[in-house]
C-alpha cells in the first residue's frame, strides 16, 4: 500500500508531534519526581532529641522507618538497647544507665519499637526484667510531660508502666496483647495510629511511616 506524498508527510508530522508530546510529558514527570524526592522534610525537628528503645527481636521496618524519618526531619536520634545482642548499632545499653530520671531530662521524646522480642516479653513468655526496666523509662518520660510513643507490641510496655489508664491507644492486633492493654484501663481503638495527650501508639510495621510522621508533627508543635 502506497501513500500519496502529501498524506505521507501528514502522517509523519503527526507521528513526530506525538513523539514530541510523549517526550515532553516524560520530562515533566521525571522533573516532578526529582523535585519531590529533593523536597525537604515536612516537619522541622532541629534541636529536638529523641530516644529510641529496642529489644532483641525488634521489628526492623518499624525501627528503620521511624529512625530515618525523624533524623531526616533534623532530630538527634539516640538508640538505647535493652539487650546487647539486639543486632544493630546502638548508643546506650540499658545496663549502663545510672539515673533514669536524668536520662528523661535529656530528651524530648522516647519511642519504643515493637517486634516479636517485645511481644514475647510483654505476654510473659520470656521473663528477663527488660519490660519492667523499659516501663520505668516510660514512666520517667511520662511523669516529666515528655512525648511517649510505642508501636506494635510495645504499647504493652506502657500498659505495664500504668500510664495509659483512660488513654486511647492501639497496638498489634493480637487478643492476648489487646487484653493486656484493656486490663490496664486503656481504651483500645484498633486504629493504625492514635495520639492521646502525650502518648502516641501504632499497630505495626504497616503504620510505621504514619507513626513517625505523628511523632514528628507533635514534636514540631504542628498539632
Amino acid at each position: 500500500m502506497k501513500f500519496k506524498p502529501e498524506l505521507r508527510n501528514s502522517y509523519v508530522s503527526k507521528i513526530t508531534i506525538a513523539v514530541v508530546i510523549v517526550a515532553i510529558v516524560a520530562i515533566i514527570g521525571i522533573t516532578l519526581v526529582y523535585m519531590f524526592s529533593q523536597a525537604g522534610p515536612k516537619y522541622d525537628l532541629k534541636g529536638k532529641k529523641v530516644l529510641i528503645v529496642i529489644f532483641a527481636g525488634y521489628n526492623d521496618i518499624e525501627y528503620s522507618t521511624t529512625k530515618s524519618y525523624l533524623a531526616k526531619c533534623g532530630a538527634e536520634v539516640t538508640v538505647l538497647v535493652m539487650h546487647k545482642g539486639a543486632g544493630t548499632k546502638y548508643d546506650i545499653y540499658v545496663g549502663d544507665i545510672k539515673d533514669i530520671n536524668r536520662l528523661a531530662d535529656q530528651y524530648d521524646a522516647v519511642v519504643f519499637i515493637g517486634g516479636p522480642g517485645v511481644y514475647s516479653r510483654v505476654i510473659g513468655e520470656i521473663k528477663d526484667g527488660s519490660v519492667e526496666k523499659a516501663a520505668e523509662i516510660a514512666t520517667a518520660f511520662y511523669s516529666k510531660g515528655k512525648l511517649v510513643a510505642a508501636i506494635c507490641a510495645a504499647p504493652g510496655i506502657l500498659a505495664k508502666a500504668g500510664i495509659i489508664k483512660g488513654v486511647k491507644v492501639t497496638c498489634f492486633s493480637d487478643s492476648t496483647l489487646i487484653n493486656i492493654i484493656k486490663a490496664s484501663g486503656a481504651q483500645y481503638t484498633g486504629q493504625q495510629v492514635v495520639k492521646d495527650k502525650n502518648i502516641i501508639t501504632a499497630n505495626g510495621p504497616n503504620a510505621a511511616k504514619a507513626f513517625a510522621e505523628e511523632i514528628a508533627k507533635t514534636l514540631s508543635g504542628k498539632t
